[in-house]
Parts: C-alpha cells; structure tokens; sequence
C-alpha cells in the first residue's frame, strides 16, 4: 500500500550467500572478500534481497605517520647540547677582584 513502515531494523534477519561474511551484531554486515555479495533481510514472510559489490580496500606500502617527526626532535636535542657546550667553552676564567 505504500504506507511508511518506520524502522524495522531490529526486526530483520539478515543472510548472506557468501558464508565467510560476518553478520551482526545489529545490522551490520562485514565482508571479508572482495566479490558480488547478496544480502537478505527476512522479517516474518516477508523477504527482500540486495547485490553488494565489494571492492578490496587500497594497499599501502607504508604506515600512516602521525605527530612530530622524531629525527627533528633530536636533531634540535643536539643542537641545544652542542650550543651549550659550546657556551661553556667559551667562557673564560676570569681573575679574582
């Protein structure tokens, strides 16, 4: 009739044709492959089917660098140490008044 149900989420049974896909808790889905997955939500006899495409997530060839760089931190540590030492050097002794 086209009558707005609201959210019957929590009334749902969701499956999957493809048996290595992780369902719940809730309504979720995860899907550990990369392929055309169908997924069905049941609820009493009513059924509707959906096609999920799944595409494999993008290969990094590094980790994610986040915050300061630590070479910059000991690189001004020595600096600092550097210009210390050489402040000590160049302090002379002086003759007593």
């Amino acid at each position: 009739w086209g009558n707005p149900l609201g959210d019957l989420t929590d009334l749902a049974t969701l499956t999957s044709d493809h048996p290595s896909d992780v369902i719940g808790p809730g309504p979720v889905v995860r899907f550990p492959t990369a392929s055309t997955h169908v997924i069905t939500a049941t609820i009493g006899a009513a059924t509707h089917s959906v096609a999920v495409s799944v595409s494999p997530a993008a290969q990094r060839d590094t980790l994610a660098r986040s915050g300061s760089e630590a070479t910059a931190l000991a690189s001004a540590a020595v600096l600092i140490l550097l210009l210390g030492c050489a402040l000590v050097g160049m302090r002379r002794p002086r003759s007593g008044s």
